[in-house]
């Protein structure tokens, strides 16, 4: 019974194909889309996981591996593979498009070879690799997309055709946060007296790509003296919203106390980027900028005196109404 299936099978096989040869020879070379036996291709597209779990830094390069698997089906897949399978293999264009403009992509091989199967099979040789490279302009954590279209060329042999076939899919990835600020005094030195303010301001820039935060802090402040300066402040991006210039402005006071003053202290301050929705975590931080403003102190002081005149002022007052009064009451 076995055998007998067997030996039908192969014989109507043999059939197809003899007149499938008659066929493909009878019928006019323009006549492209003839075939006795049709089937379509069809490829599914992966990428390494482990290529786009690291958010890509603008201004860098990043290679993406394709995992390309290739088949095909039709109503007879068993006889269209054996009529095409073990003589021809399928050829798959690849080309590639950037769907942001901030970045650019490029695919090489961008052509491959499969094995001509019903079953899933993957490409011949080596797979194909796409190079992103970002510029400064890739706004931190919004989604980019490659769109990667993979063209089947049509395979015919013997009246069977597998027909052309462009396929298209999305590969995403995820630009970082560029945390960049610049940060400009007005001045490095000033110059105040005892007791006055000293204030400088200080310019702030976003040259990221997301909405920032800064975070500043004074490391040293001399003995006695007050400084105060915005603990924090929010930069906008030119790439998303938002302004991304700020002024802050460092006040600085010296103690007023007594004598002749001529000195110069040091205020450091520390300015430290931060990612606006998140401040803990990995690349959410950028470089501490440290800045360092001289301020001189030069004056007279007297303090102290003052209250020493205004005593001896009311003792002089106080002895001489007791002496007037005295004067008054010897008259009487």
């Amino acid at each position: 019974m076995t055998n007998n299936f067997k030996r039908s099978k192969s014989l109507l096989m043999m059939g197809i194909f003899c007149i499938s040869i008659i066929a493909a020879m009878s019928i006019p070379t323009s006549a492209q889309e003839f075939a006795l036996i049709r089937g379509e291709q069809n490829i599914s597209l992966g990428y390494n996981a482990s290529d786009i779990e690291e958010n890509f830094k603008p201004t860098s390069v990043y290679n993406i591996k394709l995992d390309l698997t290739y088949f095909f089906t039709a109503t007879f897949p068993d006889l269209l593979e054996g009529l095409l399978g073990s003589r021809q293999v399928a050829t798959i264009d690849l080309s590639v498009e950037a769907q942001q403009d901030w970045f650019k992509c490029s695919i090489t091989p961008n052509t491959v070879n499969a094995k001509i199967q019903k079953d899933p099979n993957p490409i011949i040789g080596s797979k194909p690799i796409i190079r992103v490279t970002l510029d400064e302009r890739a706004p931190a954590r919004t989604q980019g997309n490659i769109k990667v279209t993979m063209k089947c060329r049509s395979v015919r042999a013997f009246g069977a055709l597998l027909s052309e076939r462009e396929i298209q899919a999305d590969v995403p990835f995820t630009p970082a946060y560029l945390p960049i600020i610049s940060v400009v005094p007005e001045t490095t030195f000033d110059e105040t007296s005892p007791g006055a303010l000293a204030k400088i301001p200080i310019d702030l820039l976003n040259q990221g790509n997301a909405i920032t935060i800064v975070e500043i802090k004074i490391k040293n402040i001399p003995s006695g003296w007050a400084v105060s300066v915005p603990s924090q402040i929010q930069l906008g991006s030119s790439l998303i919203e938002g302004n991304p210039e700020a002024t802050v402005t460092l006040t600085v006071q010296p103690p007023y106390s007594f004598g002749y003053h001529d000195e110069t202290e040091s205020v450091q301050l520390e300015f430290t980027p931060y990612y606006y929705a998140e401040q803990t975590g990995e690349n959410v931080k950028g470089r501490t900028i440290t800045e360092t403003i001289n301020i001189k102190n030069r004056g007279f002081s007297i303090v102290g005196i003052e209250v020493a005149i205004i005593v001896l002022v009311i003792i002089l007052i106080i002895v001489a109404a007791i002496y007037e009064i005295r004067k008054r009451m010897k008259k009487e």
